[in-house]
């Protein structure tokens, strides 16, 4: 994982440990999950070639898929994050998470993350 996504994820992990305290931090948390993510997706964009920086993570993710980053099981779960991540970034309410629901989340996040990179 590179280290500027590293530090995103680091930031929403802190959250929901202090999220334990203060429930709505999960929220927060998530926020800063769903950034990583989207930096996560930029940033191989970049390592493999891609000019344009800026745009929607929908088409960053049709981009790896169509250069052989991303299989279409995992441009799958990356859209139902990508919704997910739209929910958050224009809610119509205070979502609230209990921490079993934000640590599934962000398990399944650092694991697509990993899986992105791979070994490098």
């Amino acid at each position: 994982m590179p280290d500027d996504v590293q530090a995103l994820f680091e930031c929403a992990r802190a959250c929901l440990v202090y999220g334990y305290f203060y429930y709505p931090l999960h929220s927060v948390g998530m926020q800063h999950v769903y950034k990583a993510l989207e930096a996560a997706a930029t940033v191989k964009c970049e390592m493999a070639g891609r000019s344009d920086k800026k745009g929607e993570l929908q088409k960053k993710l049709r981009w790896l898929r169509d250069h052989g980053d991303l299989d279409s099981d995992a441009v799958s779960r990356w859209d139902a994050i990508r919704n997910d991540r739209n929910d958050f970034a224009h809610p119509r309410f205070n979502r609230m998470l209990t921490p079993g629901m934000s640590i599934g989340i962000v398990r399944r996040a650092g694991e697509e993350i990993d899986a992105l990179f791979g070994n490098e």
